[in-house]
């Protein structure tokens, strides 16, 4: 519960570049008293600064709450702190007489996110800033528009993306997208059209910011009714703050199969002078990247997380395939989303795009299949090749498409025990669920077997989590395992400088 000072709006949440007090209350659902109970409040973000972190609850007796009415927390919210974020936080909670401490985490939102009804919104909660669309387009709906941010790397310098879209397509007659038409000087194509305006959901399912919309192809002259919903997640957390996921479920809604189905992201970008650009690709990393000339500096890109083989992975030559207004047809968009045509990089300096693509995938009616980009960047080449790999650790830890671990014998595969983000460098939310309330154990072992943290809690029925910030931990491959009331369930962890 949140309680502004004087000066506050009084709306009972934190907003940006607003100071205000935290109360917090907690009940004794154990079978002793808690004698001299003491809390301390941690969060998790650089522009969320706890200022009074401390408070004395006394003695909490068994069955009772007591709430932090006399000795609040305090904190402010930086006015730089995007709108509708929700920090990650943790209570740690001591009691004289008893042999335990208690770690529980919550997340508190700042300000308001956007109502629904919007046709474009902005990731913006990391080292990066990204506009995405329920139109198909990303960072804008027209190049260079008012309309949107594009892709600012770092935030707040100018936006690098030129108009980047999503795109399916089976045949040179059937193509689906957002980006250049033909003439390429005239409009882009206009072949998706919204089903559900954006929405931020909050508290994101991944990451600390997400956004759902989605689109179909009803506005292409030979539609095929393929539906997209489109899932977009950015992480505030430092080291994975350089890039934003984009996940599509291509589905099927018609009566017929659809067939031989690519699906891919054109996008193009500008570093400075457009003419000036270069482009690489690594088909292992199944990344398409571009800088500004052969010059240390900026380089940003499209990776494709899923499926774990791409279609193609190419540069896309402006001279060739859209200055000319006799090109950049549907025909030329389906054999770079087939790999058709291919151009592994740049061979000149000039102006530039770039396109990675999965596929082919038939689809039945109902059918759905899925695929995950990732827009990245980074100050150097070899930072932005780091950070792609971080992407896909992400994606792959966190938005679920990796298979069980192999844990050791007695625990068990599929344990109600996760840990988001996985890889993490500064912490993780260890997360559960009960089925009998009761007293929990976190503890977490290195290769070697040798016990490193422990931590005691006790926990209701039902989900719950907490915010693990582990000291004096190396990096490293570390097995977590979760004691509670129902058994115990585990899993790996890898821990990043």
């Amino acid at each position: 519960m949140l309680d502004p000072p004087p000066g506050g709006n009084g709306n009972g949440r934190f907003d940006r570049g607003e100071t205000a007090d935290l109360e917090m209350s907690i009940k004794n659902i154990g079978t002793e008293n808690a004698e001299n109970v003491t809390a301390v409040v941690r969060a998790f973000h650089d522009l969320f600064i706890v200022t009074d972190s401390t408070a004395d609850y006394g003695t909490v007796a068994v069955g009772s709450t007591r709430v932090n009415t006399g000795d609040r927390f305090t904190a402010e919210v930086d006015l730089m702190m995007p709108e509708g974020m929700m920090v990650p936080c943790s209570l740690y909670l001591h009691s004289d007489n008893l042999d335990a401490d208690w770690a529980l985490g919550f997340r508190l939102q700042v300000g308001e996110p956007m109502g629904p009804g919007a046709l474009l919104l902005d990731h913006d909660t990391g080292y990066c800033a990204l506009t995405v669309t329920c139109l198909g387009s990303i960072g804008s709906d027209r190049p260079m528009s008012d309309g949107g941010r594009g892709f600012e790397y770092p935030v707040g310098e100018p936006n690098v993306l030129r108009m980047a879209s999503f795109a399916v397509g089976n045949s040179e007659d059937y193509v689906a997208d957002r980006f250049y038409g033909w003439p390429s000087s005239g409009r882009t194509n206009q072949d998706f059209e919204p089903v559900d305006s954006l929405h931020y959901l909050v508290p994101a399912a991944h990451g600390d910011q997400h956004i759902y919309g989605s689109f179909n192809d009803a506005a292409h002259p030979v539609a095929k009714d393929i539906e997209i919903a489109q899932h977009s997640y950015q992480v505030s957390e430092d080291g994975y703050d350089d890039f934003v996921v984009l996940e599509y479920v291509v589905r099927n809604a018609g009566a017929g199969a659809v067939n031989g189905l690519y699906a891919g992201i054109f996008a193009d970008f500008d570093i400075g002078d457009s003419l000036n650009n270069s482009v690489q690709t690594d088909t292992v990393r199944r990344l398409a990247y571009m800088r500004k000339s052969l010059m240390l500096g900026t380089n940003v890109g499209v990776k494709v997380l899923y499926p774990q083989t791409a279609a193609n992975v190419s540069a896309i030559d402006h001279e060739l395939y859209v200055n000319p207004d006799s090109c950049m047809t549907d025909a030329h968009k389906y054999r770079f989303l087939s790999g058709a045509t291919a151009q592994r990089r740049s061979h000149r300096n000039g102006n530039w795009s770039v396109v990675t693509s999965v596929g082919p995938f038939d689809l039945a009616p109902g059918a759905s299949e899925k695929v995950a980009i990732a827009f990245v960047g980074g100050s150097t080449e070899f930072k932005m090749l780091e950070h792609a790999d971080s992407a896909q650790s992400w994606y792959r830890w966190n938005v679920g498409v990796s298979e069980a671990e192999q844990l050791p014998d007695g625990i068990a595969g599929r344990s109600r025990l996760q840990l988001s983000p996985n890889p993490f460098s500064q912490g993780t939310w260890v997360r559960y669920s009960l089925e009998r309330a009761g007293a929990c154990e976190f503890a977490v072992y290195d290769i070697a077997g040798e016990l490193v943290e422990r931590v005691g809690f006790a926990a209701a029925r039902g989900d719950g989590s907490w915010y693990w910030r582990p000291t004096g931990i190396a990096q490293g491959v570390y097995l977590a395992r979760l004691t509670t009331p129902d058994g115990e369930s585990a899993a790996k962890v890898l821990v990043l400088d």
